[in-house]
């Protein structure tokens, strides 16, 4: 059966296990989210790379 990918994934820092989704997400400013990650297989707990929630703009054009 294929996996079904997922926005957030990552690997335990301890045992390798792969993490679907994380337990905690935690706001660190107004375009970043911090994760809590939690392995299931071996009760490890760390803090992810936070990750950005949207580009920064992209302007087309000249003013004027």
């Amino acid at each position: 059966m294929p996996s079904i990918p997922s926005l957030h994934e990552q690997k335990c820092t301890r045992c390798g296990s792969k993490l679907i989704d994380p337990e905690w997400d935690e706001r660190v400013n107004a375009r970043e989210v911090q994760y809590l990650w939690r392995c299931w297989n071996c009760n490890n707990e760390f803090a992810g790379p936070s990750k950005q929630l949207w580009p920064r703009p992209v302007l087309f054009g000249s003013p004027g």
